[in-house]
């Protein structure tokens, strides 16, 4: 991660260009403890970057922009949205296939959900 200012026009595609910048950080983060004294130093510092975590063959990205976790991929399909919604009982197995069938159109996961009426925009 690196610190930065406010990104200028034009350069949104280079935040998380590979070889922009050397890391600012790398480790093995050992406990819970570690890892949010080490999102807080993110949020605080206003870093813009991606955080890589790797545990055995699963991989997640966190992409910040100033400080703000702006997005999120993993490798795993049990951390998509969709499946985490499920098993918190915030939907059900027949929105979340609904919603896959209108994500197939180009739209998101979030607004299927709220074209369907199971969520609100808000």
């Amino acid at each position: 991660m690196q610190r930065e200012e406010e990104p200028r026009a034009g350069d949104a595609t280079n935040w998380f260009a590979r070889g922009r910048a050397l890391p600012l950080d790398s480790g093995e983060v050992k406990t819970h403890h570690e890892l949010l004294v080490l999102l807080n130093r993110i949020y605080s510092a206003r870093l813009t970057g991606l955080l890589q975590l790797v545990l055995g063959r699963v991989e997640r990205q966190l992409f910040f922009n100033l400080g703000q976790l702006v997005f999120a991929s993993s490798s795993d399909r049990f951390d998509s949205l969709g499946e985490m919604m499920i098993r918190e009982g915030a939907i059900t197995q027949a929105q979340f296939e609904e919603a896959s069938e209108l994500m197939k159109t180009g739209q998101r996961f979030g607004s299927a959900h709220a074209e369907m009426g199971v969520l609100t925009v808000e």
